[in-house]
């Protein structure tokens, strides 16, 4: 008796659970028909402007695509060159004593610390991190602020972007190369801005005069933040010259008095004394600046006057180190003129000597 109650249960629990689970599935079948329509009705107006917006990007992605599927070589040369995930690590494991997992750590760290903390280097060298003093504790309490707002979708734009390219410069060369910051500068720029936008939010019900006073004190933050930037970028860095060399001023001064002096214009053709320096293509401003002029590297020292046959005008360079052969082009040319070109931080930058 007792075990045909017990069959009876159990056979009137199942179709009730089979009940319950029909009716379950026909609600979430319900509501996933509501959704569906109403995600239609919302996004069938921006169907235009998807359609458009993957129409331009498959216009930008289409040729370099095409490209790199037949020279996909070229895809892979800047990690190849540039990553330090090969020849780099095995010198590194070798030179720092340190394992794989150790050194990569260190080099992410300090593709991080770019932004705040460690000196930009490599071409670029301000002897400073992207962000200065006080635009790096705006930085900061914006990163601050971000990570409490993990949840905001629209924070993860400018997360991603600058995690991006913090891995991105910690895992190449040169750790960390201002040049490989460059696409990040916007997101950076929102970072800073975000705990100056937070203050703001907080006051959204203050008096026109309390708003009006918010916003000097703000603007006034910005304006010495800025001020501070611009007389350190376009007084002492540029003033120190640190972001040029003796090569490129040679070069820059050259072509532009190639330029200037209209011996360009006049087809001038320059003999240029500077091995093992450099030669006149070593910087290519010269071909920029004075484009109708030719020129030829005079790649040993002089044993005798060079009797060469010249067209005019010509220009023969000489470089401090190569000027001993001075006296040996004047006496094949004696009726040339000497030009002494000194360098904006004084000395000798180089000696033309002019053959018309």
């Amino acid at each position: 008796m007792t075990g045909r109650r017990g069959v009876g249960s159990s056979g009137e629990a199942h179709p009730a659970r089979a009940e319950a689970a029909s009716k379950t599935a026909s609600a979430a079948g319900a509501h996933a028909r509501q959704f569906g329509s109403a995600l239609a009705a919302t996004s069938r107006p921006l169907l235009p402007h998807l359609a458009l917006g993957a129409l331009a990007a498959a216009a930008v992605a289409f040729p370099l695509g095409m490209f790199y599927l037949r020279y996909p070589n070229e895809f892979v040369a800047p990690l190849s060159r540039f990553s330090i995930l090969g020849d780099w690590m095995e010198k590194e494991v070798v030179i720092a004593g340190q394992p794989v997992a150790n050194i990569v750590l260190r080099q992410l760290s300090l593709g991080f610390q770019a932004y705040t903390a460690t000196p930009l280097r490599h071409w670029y060298t301000p002897d400073v991190p992207i962000l200065r003093d006080l635009p790096a504790a705006f930085f900061l309490l914006g990163a601050a602020l971000m990570l409490l707002r993990l949840r905001d979708e629209r924070v993860w734009l400018v997360a991603l972007w600058l995690v991006a390219f913090g891995v991105a410069g910690g895992l190449s060369e040169s750790t960390p190369a201002a040049q490989r910051y460059i696409f990040v500068a916007p997101a950076v720029a929102v970072l800073v801005a975000l705990p100056l936008a937070e203050v703001a939010a907080r006051f959204p019900q203050a008096t026109r005069r309390g708003r009006a006073l918010l916003a000097l004190g703000l603007g006034a933050v910005l304006l010495i933040a800025a001020a501070f930037d611009l007389q350190f970028y376009f007084g002492d860095y540029t003033l120190s010259r640190r972001f040029s060399d003796t090569n490129t001023e040679v070069a820059h001064n050259l072509g532009m008095l190639l330029k200037d002096s209209g011996l360009e214009d006049q087809g001038v053709h320059v003999y240029f004394f500077g091995q093992p320096r450099m030669g006149w293509e070593s910087i290519r401003t010269l071909s920029y600046l004075a484009p109708k002029a030719s020129f030829t590297d005079v790649l040993e020292p002089l044993a005798a006057a060079p009797y060469w046959d010249v067209a005019l005008p010509s220009a023969f360079v000489f470089l401090p180190e190569t000027l001993a052969d001075l006296e040996w082009v004047r006496q094949a040319y004696p009726q040339g003129e000497v030009m002494d070109r000194d360098s904006a931080t004084g000395g000798r930058l180089y000696t033309l000597f002019l053959v018309r």
